[in-house]
């Protein structure tokens, strides 16, 4: 692609496809909770149910994702693209081996230790009862990170190949089996995990299948062997990358064992404000990370090209980010409203309440943190992102420790500072928002103010309108629609300053085409 082409509408139609998939899979997982908080309310049950439901889940970030398939995707992407079959039959082999005894090796040492140490291990705070049904559930939902991991290699696999819709709908088949497991079994946790278990066989096949039906190349399995070949480099390469996988973890980690020494509930009501904040950074922060980081990498050559990009990528976090942001903000009650009943549960809606406010923030966080790691990624500056999040490790230890007592709102403020403080850090090793904006005093406070405005607009609206509205399920679409005004107002005020940034890129890129000529 020439750098003059390159446009906002092609990110944009990238990032659409990858958009929809997530969110019908967002929404199946929020109509799940919706049920699950629906029948169990919360408390000890559905706090030992999340603590379950989260292992293999953050067992994938580690093996399947993340770093592993950073490591794997280079290599097996040039066996594809060379049409080296034997490469690529030697890569997918290994690898599968590799994901699979690895996760059963973890599940099998779950399995062996007992409840005890486990408990000890993972969720420490619980009481002696709570930790033997913890470790029951764990050794049906830990050996899902098994399935978990076989899936993620197929989903590598069919990426390589231009097929993307399974990857995106497939978690839809493990939310409508716990969905199936509750309704048939209505207040009971553990056959909700053990219908996750089952239906990681069925993912797994339906994986399999299509990728057997479209990848030109043998995918059969032989026995497993030494690490060689590509492979070998894989894994060095996935040792060298672990480190941040590693501390993103440490965090999480960190997070559930405090919220097991808070009172009761705290867990439920955080991975609640969790899920919710998780909806806009996994449709629209995956998306414009994705695409992102493809063009980023394509434009190493240009340096012109990625100030055009990095532009760009201001504008989606204006248009996209920002306004997501607000609108979980302002919406946090009625979200809540749809979990929590505000009247036989009014402790714990003032709790989810509050909690969601204050980290709304965080996905505007976590979103330009994100697309500080890329870049830096690709400049191989990879110790200096290691050490900003083992700082990182270290505040939202010490944060926590000093909150906990006040359950998930306290550490959910941890989890807001840490990533304030490892804002801070990147943008110092990298401050491309002042290289790029360097705006006028007359222009600095523009975004803040008319973004300031929109949320007391909306704030208003909602506290006016919101005696008229019908209760649950229309009101959230109603508040959606009306607070599309203010939105459209938000755009048009913020023209000026799109206007400045435009004229800022083209004096940056002409002066480094004059640089280069000389």
């Amino acid at each position: 692609m020439d750098v003059q082409d390159f446009t906002l509408i092609p990110m944009l139609k990238s990032i659409f496809p990858l958009t929809f998939a997530s969110f019908f899979t967002r929404m199946t997982g929020f109509l799940r909770d919706y049920l699950l908080y629906r029948s169990f309310q919360a408390g000890q049950s559905l706090d030992l149910f999340f603590l379950a439901f989260r292992f293999p889940q953050l067992m994938r970030r580690f093996f399947a994702e993340g770093s592993f398939q950073q490591a794997l995707l280079p290599v097996l992407g040039k066996a594809v693209k060379e049409q080296n079959e034997k490469d690529f039959q030697s890569l997918y082999q290994q690898a599968f081996w590799f994901l699979l005894l690895s996760t059963l090796g973890l599940s099998a040492i779950i399995w062996s230790v007992g409840p005890y140490y486990v408990s000890k291990a993972l969720a420490s705070g619980l009481n002696p009862q709570s930790q033997e049904i913890y470790w029951q559930l764990l050794c049906w939902s830990a050996p899902y990170a098994i399935a978990l991991a076989v899936i993620s290699l197929y989903s590598l696999v069919l990426q390589l190949h231009h097929s993307y819709w399974l990857n995106g709908f497939s978690p839809t088949l493990m939310n409508l089996a716990i969905l199936l497991a509750a309704y048939i079994y209505p207040a009971q946790v553990l056959p909700m995990i053990k219908a996750m278990f089952f239906i990681g066989f069925v993912q797994v096949l339906l994986q399999m299948w299509q990728a057997r039906s479209i990848v030109p190349f043998s995918l059969r399995i032989g026995l497993p062997s030494w690490p060689h070949g590509s492979f070998l480099l894989t894994l060095r390469r996935f040792l060298e990358l672990s480190g941040l996988s590693i501390m993103i973890l440490t965090n999480i980690w960190v997070d559930q064992m405090f919220l097991t020494y808070a009172p009761v509930g705290s867990i439920s009501i955080y991975y609640l404000c969790e899920r919710v904040v998780e909806i806009p950074v996994g449709v629209l922060g995956y998306s414009v990370w994705s695409v992102f980081s493809t063009y980023y990498v394509r434009f190493s050559h240009s340096r012109v090209a990625r100030i055009q990009l990095e532009h760009k990528v201001i504008l989606l976090i204006i248009y996209l980010i920002f306004p997501a942001t607000a609108a979980v903000f302002c919406l946090a009650p009625e979200i809540v409203a749809c979990f929590i009943d505000p009247l036989s549960q009014q402790q714990a809606f003032t709790q989810a309440n509050f909690l969601l406010h204050l980290i709304s923030i965080e996905i505007v966080l976590i979103v330009i943190s994100k697309i500080y790691v890329i870049m830096l990624t690709s400049m191989h500056r990879n110790k200096e992102i290691l050490s900003i999040h083992a700082v990182g490790v270290c505040v939202n230890f010490v944060m926590d420790a000093l909150l906990y007592q006040y359950g998930a709102i306290g550490i959910g403020l941890s989890t807001v500072l840490t990533l304030c403080v490892q804002m801070m850090l990147f943008h110092k090793c990298n401050p491309f928002l002042n290289r790029l904006l360097r705006l006028p005093p007359n222009l600095i406070f523009q975004p803040i103010i008319t973004l300031c405005t929109l949320l007391l607009t909306m704030i208003g609206l909602r506290m006016f309108f919101i005696d008229y509205l019908p209760y649950h399920y229309m009101r959230i679409p109603l508040l959606a629609v009306g607070f599309g005004i203010p939105f459209s107002l938000y755009f048009i005020r913020m023209r000026p300053f799109f206007e400045y940034l435009n004229g800022r890129v083209t004096t940056l890129v002409e002066h480094d085409r004059q640089t280069s000529q000389a």
